[in-house]
This record gives structure tokens, C-alpha cells and sequence, in this order.
């Protein structure tokens, strides 16, 4: 790997635990830089396992509290700049409006990927609620009346957008029974296999603004 980092299972894990206790900002764009540049997906993976560790519900912090019995009782000032999450409620956290640097096909995508819910998407009331909305007439309201015109604006959405704008995207294009499905090449007009690529760029992108909602002002765990 040319930016000279080690994506070996140990050197990660031990950059994580690091990561979770400095949270350095400078550090966490770095690593997004070199995530959104890399050719390897498993290198992406690796970079982006230590990314979460940025994240307070990070997988890993149990281990992490257990061996951190020793750290210290007063932070440093600029360590107490790298928690501002903590201090901050989860729908504040949700709220948050976010920009995303997105290029005009994953904005065409994502729209699209939305839009497909009014037909032929099939959704139910239950589906509504998993895709982050209250019910279905939520989630139609929500998407003719706000969430469409402000995409098609490129204007930066919530963080709780973000992650149901792209959650309604891989359901509808994935599932045959309640999305587009086969027909979405038809509906769209994009490939199925040009449709992975983005979405794996896009899940990349948007992926590391929005895991930290889930359990935590997106559903329970």
C-alpha cells in the first residue's frame, strides 16, 4: 500500500484502540482520504475499520475499556475537542446537516433510488419504518415535498437523511419482492453493474457519516 500504512488484522486493531483514545481530526480525514483513493477494496475495509473507532458505540470499546483502567482523570484541551460528540444528544447528532462531496450520477442515483418507492417499489408500513420513516404516507410526503426538491437542489442533507436516502437506495435496487429489483436497469436506466460500483463509492462516502446513528437515534441495538 503506497501511503505507507499497514492494513494487516493486528496493526488495525492496535490503530483503532489508538484512534478511539486520541479521536485526532486530522487523522480521521487522512484516513477518509485514503479510503475514497484506494484500488484495494480490502485495504478500504481495513482503513475503515479504524474510522469506526472514531465512533463512541465503536464494536471494540469494551476491550477498550477494559485495559484503559489507567487513563488519565483530567483530558488535555484539544482531547477535549476530539469528544464533542459526546456532549451532544443523539438527535442533535442525527440533525446535523452534512455535506457530502457527491459527483452528478451518485446525486442521479440516490434520487433515483428514492423516487423508485412511489412505483414500482412496492412498500408497506413496516418497510417505511426500517427505511428510517414513520409509515408509508411519512415517507411519501417526505420524499415529494422536501427530500427530492432539496436533492435536486444539491443541497446538503441531515445525517438522518443521509443514512435513509441511501438505506431506501440499496433495498429498492437490491430486493426483487418489495423494490424495483430486475425491473431497475428498466425504471433507471443504470446497469446493475454500474449501479454497485456507485453504490459501493456511496456507501464508502455517506457510510462513515451515518453508522454512528445506528442504535443510537436510528433504531435500538
Amino acid at each position: 500500500m503506497g501511503n505507507g500504512l499497514t492494513t494487516g488484522e493486528l496493526s488495525c486493531e492496535l490503530a483503532a484502540y489508538w484512534m478511539h483514545e486520541l479521536r485526532f481530526p486530522s487523522v480521521r480525514r487522512l484516513l477518509t482520504e485514503f479510503v475514497d483513493k484506494a484500488d484495494d477494496p480490502r485495504e478500504a475495509r481495513a482503513l475503515e475499520t479504524v474510522i469506526q473507532a472514531f465512533e463512541d458505540g465503536w464494536d471494540g470499546a469494551a476491550v477498550y475499556e477494559r485495559y484503559g483502567a489507567s487513563r488519565r482523570s483530567v483530558e488535555e484541551p484539544w482531547a477535549v475537542a476530539d469528544h464533542a460528540d459526546t456532549d451532544r444528544s443523539a438527535q442533535e447528532v442525527a440533525d446535523e446537516i452534512v455535506e457530502i462531496d457527491l459527483t452528478a450520477e451518485e446525486w442521479r442515483l440516490l434520487r433515483s433510488g428514492l423516487a423508485e418507492w412511489g412505483g414500482p417499489a412496492r412498500c408497506t408500513n413496516e418497510m417505511a419504518v426500517a427505511l428510517g420513516f414513520e409509515d408509508r404516507a411519512h415517507l411519501s410526503s417526505e420524499t415529494w415535498e422536501r427530500l427530492l426538491p432539496e436533492m435536486d437542489a444539491r443541497q446538503p442533507l441531515s445525517r438522518l437523511d443521509w443514512l435513509r436516502v441511501l438505506l431506501a437506495t440499496e433495498v429498492v435496487f437490491a430486493s426483487d419482492v418489495m423494490g424495483s429489483g430486475s425491473e431497475w436497469p428498466i425504471t433507471v436506466g443504470v446497469s446493475d453493474a454500474d449501479t454497485i460500483l456507485m453504490l459501493r463509492g456511496l456507501q464508502r462516502k455517506i457510510g462513515r457519516e451515518v453508522r454512528r446513528l445506528v442504535g443510537k437515534g436510528f433504531g435500538t441495538r
